[in-house]
Order: C-alpha cells, then structure tokens, then sequence
C-alpha cells in the first residue's frame, strides 16, 4: 500500500450512497481507534479525490478484531461520464464511529495511491486481513 498526503477535499461525510459497478477491488484488513479495535456496527468508507463514496462496509469483530472486507469500486465503463477510480487513481478512507456519530479520517489528508480494477479480487498490498488501520479520533 502506498500513502501520499493530500488536502483533503471539502464535504467528506459519511457515506449514504454509492454506485456499485463492474470495475472493483477488494481491500481486507482491521481496524482500531486509539490503539483499540473499532466497534463492530462501525463503517470503513472509500472516498476518490473529489470526496465520491466508492463503496462502504460494516466492521466484523472477531476474536478482539476488527475485521473489515471493502470493495471500492471504480469508474461505471458502461456510462459515458468518468465517475470513480480510473488505473492508478487515490482514494482515502474513513471510519464512520455509529455510536459516536463521529466520522473519522485516516490519517488526515493521507491518500492510498494506485487503486487498479481487479474484478472484485483484493487489491495488491490489502490482502492480509492482519493489516492494522490504527484510526485517531479528533477528541483524543
């Protein structure tokens, strides 16, 4: 997984909606927040340059794990217009915090580079779901 730091774009907020298409990737890992596992009703969201929801998931909690399995979609190749991850294209994530209603940045304007359509398979460098995503909540 590559990191790169961005502005982040205005209007990130938790994610309502998105467009499922055929152009996706799977990114598997866990998550904490101040050094502990997420809750397991929380959401891990993908958001592209722009702040477009690619695609959201809820958390698994397992053994004191926070289990996630995101597929971040990509540009729809069936419309005419470019919405979502082309090859190569960033994406940020955040953490949406259910019982808080807090919605968290990963690393405040960090941005994972290289996303890549690999029909659904994950994506190269989010394979282990040992991977910690360590979240840092803006009250602590």
């Amino acid at each position: 997984m590559s990191l790169f730091v961005l502005p982040v774009p205005a209007g990130l907020a938790q994610c309502s909606t998105f467009v499922p298409g055929p152009n996706s990737a799977t990114l598997l890992g866990n998550v904490k927040v101040d050094g502990m596992p997420a809750e397991s009703q929380d959401e891990l969201a993908a958001y592209d340059l722009q702040g477009m929801c690619l695609g959201k998931s809820n958390l698994v909690e397992s053994d004191g794990i926070s289990f996630f399995n995101l597929v971040v979609y990509g540009d729809d190749p069936t419309t005419m217009d470019v919405e979502g991850l082309m090859e190569g294209d960033a994406f940020t994530l955040e953490l949406h915090d259910r019982s808080s209603g807090e919605v968290i940045p990963y690393e405040t304007g960090a941005w994972f580079a290289g996303w890549s359509n690999t029909n659904g398979a994950p994506l190269f460098g989010w394979t282990d779901p040992f991977q910690t995503l360590n979240f840092f909540a803006p009250n602590a």
